[in-house]
């Protein structure tokens, strides 16, 4: 299992007051998929080292402040200002670091053609808990907080959920688990057992993400049949 860095950041807009307060691998891509179901242009505000201990302080730091799920209103206060002073305060208790967030071999999911919505649902379940158990999850309010629309929000989960990135722990449950074979957060011994319970199927591609990985195979020829080929030098030219 590889272990990735994460960061928390801070998300604005210059055209709203409600700011993120999250953590990610990638706060980048994280942008990126918030953004696409956002009316209004985004940015990072500022992100600073650290993982779901940070975020969690954080986040009952600003308790008072809390819009919904992990968005904020600073009002008229800088949030940069506030957060930054806010991480310089935190003080870890000593002996106990950070969970390891590990990611498993398979088919990585930047080839499963996830749509920013679908991005940003996955997000939505780890932030809750739901890298290291199962979560209840409405599409209501996964719809809140990544800025799109409920009937999205449910195509999201059920594709998710098809292409077994998310697992129900009953058919018609609406508690919801990241593959533990692909995401996980708790101690190594606790994934072993999560495994054995749920028995968690590989992630497999569906017809659109196969769609879209011939459609890549097939521009990556294209693209190759265009490209200048190398001239041989006749024997003796050039010595």
């Amino acid at each position: 299992m590889e272990q990735a860095a994460e960061f928390v950041y801070v998300i604005a807009s210059f055209e709203a007051r409600a700011v993120k307060i999250g953590r990610s691998t990638d706060p980048s891509a994280r942008l990126a998929s918030l953004q696409a179901g956002s009316p209004v242009a985004l940015y990072i505000a500022v992100t600073f080292p650290g993982g779901p201990r940070l975020e969690r302080h954080l986040h009952r730091q600003f308790s008072d402040r809390r819009m919904h799920g992990e968005w904020f209103d600073f009002a008229a206060a800088d949030p940069v200002t506030e957060v930054t002073a806010a991480v310089k305060a935190y003080v870890p208790v000593p002996g106990q670091a950070d969970r390891a967030r590990s990611r498993g071999d398979g088919v990585p999911l930047y080839s499963l053609a996830l749509s920013g919505s679908e991005w940003a649902t996955i997000e939505w379940v780890r932030s809750h808990g739901g890298a290291g158990a199962a979560v209840k999850v409405t599409a209501a309010e996964v719809a809140v907080d990544i800025l799109a629309i409920e009937s999205t929000a449910k195509m999201a989960l059920a594709r998710l959920v098809k292409l077994n990135v998310l697992l129900k722990t009953a058919p018609r449950s609406s508690t919801y688990q990241l593959n533990p074979r692909r995401f996980w957060e708790g101690s190594g011994e606790a994934q072993v057992q999560a495994c054995r319970r749920l028995d968690p199927p590989a992630i497999t591609p569906d017809a659109k993400a196969i769609a879209a990985a011939k459609k890549k195979a097939a521009a990556d020829e294209k693209t190759a049949e265009k490209a200048p080929r190398a001239r041989r030098a006749p024997n003796g030219e050039g010595r």
